[in-house]
């Protein structure tokens, strides 16, 4: 009786179970997409009453994976993981960290893995066209950097390499922070639930370095495709 009584309740749980996943599945969507990323970085130096400021752009790419889940009609929540490199040139005053070189200039290369959190709200036009916008943070971790600077010494062109997340020659940690976090948001469009078509803006709200004196923050702008399934 108690056996019988045991197996049915376990039957109950497993279609509670499966008709919870049955629903989140219909309800979810997984998207994989490409497209083009601007990093727009800003430095300031400041000592005693002068400060020097640079700025400068980067451009590249970035892949990502989301998976959306609907919450409610018109509103969904969003995440996924993102793949960017970034390449961006200076030439004046270049500062890489506490180092600060006149008449330089610089190449720089990075990639970052991020984690992108979005809330959204949908709206369908017709049975091929929705628009959608979207808002949330985005978390970062600088992979790698590297640059490679180009200054006069002696009357001589010197270029030196650098990686900029390296620990110095004292063993100290870099001055350059692997981590950030953006807050943004942004508009698409969706064309008969297959093709997905957006861009968006994000503010980054840390200070990259922890050197004396120094700021550096990055705001991005990208645009993409993606194919819906």
């Amino acid at each position: 009786m108690n056996y019988n009584k045991a197996k049915n309740e376990k039957k109950v749980i497993l279609s509670v179970v499966a008709l919870a996943a049955i629903s989140l599945s219909a309800s979810a969507q997984v998207s994989v997409g490409a497209g083009y990323l601007n990093d727009a970085t800003k430095s300031v130096y400041k000592v005693s009453n002068t400060s020097t400021e640079n700025s400068w752009c980067s451009n590249g790419f970035y892949v990502q994976g989301m998976y959306s889940l609907s919450i409610a009609k018109g509103f969904g929540l969003d995440a996924g993981v993102k793949f960017s490199y970034l390449h961006g040139e200076q030439s004046g005053d270049v500062n890489l960290g506490s180092l600060h070189l006149a008449n330089a200039t610089s190449k720089t290369n990075e990639t970052y893995l991020a984690v992108p959190v979005f809330a959204n709200y949908k709206y369908k036009i017709n049975r091929d066209f929705s628009v959608f916008a979207f808002a949330g943070p985005t978390f970062s971790l600088g992979l790698t950097s590297k640059t490679d600077v180009t200054a006069t010494v002696l009357g001589q062109n010197k270029t030196t390499n650098y990686d900029n997340y390296a620990k110095d020659d004292d063993g100290d940690a870099s001055d350059y922070k692997r981590g950030n976090i953006f807050l943004g948001g942004g508009l698409g469009v969706d064309l008969k639930n297959t093709f997905r078509i957006s861009l968006g803006y994000d503010f980054g709200l840390l200070n990259r370095t922890s050197a004396d004196n120094t700021t550096r923050t990055q705001n991005q702008f990208y645009v993409g495709v993606a194919f819906l399934f």
